[in-house]
């Protein structure tokens, strides 16, 4: 299965969200508090989305946030997972994110899950804990 990555857009939301929602780690405890509207800020304002497409449907998607120099989503569709596009669209991410000049880059997600293994595996470096216990990771992106 070969995927095309295409920036994402309003019209794509929908399926970002299922996606979101779909996921069997990192998943949200509280559903209500992400709508639809959140990822507008990543797609049109101070971020950037990208999508996976595989066999005509959105199959994945990652959201870089230029403020904050972060990785603010990743995430595939359980259907969709061990074919690589997790790796496809975190290398999007990084090289948008050097494009952009980011020095470093970070994210948080849950400590000991695939996710955590994942980013650890693919050149990303443990930086302590958050104040909710999550793990935060960052990138050197120049040096």
């Amino acid at each position: 299965m070969s995927a095309i990555l295409c920036r994402s857009e309003a019209a794509d939301v929908a399926d970002l969200h299922r996606i979101r929602l779909s996921v069997r780690e990192n998943r949200l405890t509280d559903p209500s508090r992400l709508g639809e509207a959140d990822y507008l800020p990543f797609i049109y304002g101070h971020g950037e989305t990208w999508h996976a497409m595989v066999e005509g449907q959105i199959a994945g998607f990652a959201a870089l946030d230029h403020h904050d120099k972060s990785v603010w989503a990743l995430f595939v569709d359980p259907t969709f997972e061990g074919i690589g596009l997790g790796k496809l669209l975190l290398t999007k991410l990084v090289d948008q994110a050097r494009a952009a000049a980011i020095p470093t880059l970070s994210l948080v997600t849950t400590p000991g899950t695939r996710a955590e293994s994942f980013y650890l595996r693919n050149g990303w470096q443990a930086d302590g804990l958050t104040e909710s216990g999550e793990c935060r990771l960052i990138m050197n992106l120049h040096g």
